[in-house]
């Protein structure tokens, strides 16, 4: 009987060390997982405060123009009063600016251009925004002293959304598939 204690002891106590030694392996292999977790975690949150660091607050403080634009074509109309009117077409632009950074956007205007169906530029002026108005630009060839490029003079605060009311007299009639763009241009302070 002593012989079978004995036995059963030596069995419990091997059992024992059997569990402790694969308790041990398992959680040597859990806590090397987690620590494998940790240093991912820590280079992702490293790269990203490399990120952040990056962008430094004035580039947060920049003004940036969004457009929101309607074309128009409207064709030489034989009737009109105004000799412009009846001799050239003009291009109605109509919409909103609105300036979603940070600070005022300085001197802003458009580049406005227009394509035919093979990608040709038929249209590249650039126009002043006006505040409450009417801009109207002159594509009419010669260009001379009397219609010169125009300057900028706008300015738009942060936050702050403008109506554009825009036209550009031009020879010939474009077409019904004529690609428009319009891009802001402004300065920084």
């Amino acid at each position: 009987m002593a012989n079978m204690v004995r036995k059963t002891i030596s069995f419990v106590l091997l059992f024992l060390l059997v569990l402790a030694i694969a308790t041990s392996v398992y959680y040597n292999i859990e806590n090397s997982n987690l620590r494998n977790q940790a240093a991912i975690l820590q280079e992702e949150t490293n790269a990203l405060q490399i990120e952040i660091g990056a962008l430094k607050p004035s580039n947060f403080v920049t003004a940036n123009i969004v457009t929101s634009l309607g074309f128009t074509e409207v064709p030489p109309n034989p009737t009109s009063d105004s000799s412009v009117d009846r001799n050239y077409s003009h291009l109605w632009i109509t919409g909103s600016l609105f300036n979603s950074g940070g600070e005022m956007a300085i001197g802003v205007g458009l580049i406005v251009l227009a394509y035919d169906e093979s990608n040709k530029v038929l249209m590249n002026e650039t126009i002043p925004v006006s505040l409450g108005g009417y801009s109207v630009t002159y594509a009419i060839p010669p260009r001379n002293n009397l219609h010169p490029t125009p300057m900028m003079h706008t300015n738009i605060f942060s936050q702050q959304n403008v109506t554009v009311i825009l036209g550009i007299y031009h020879e010939g009639i474009f077409s019904t598939s004529t690609r428009y763009e319009a891009i802001p241009i402004y300065k920084n302070p």
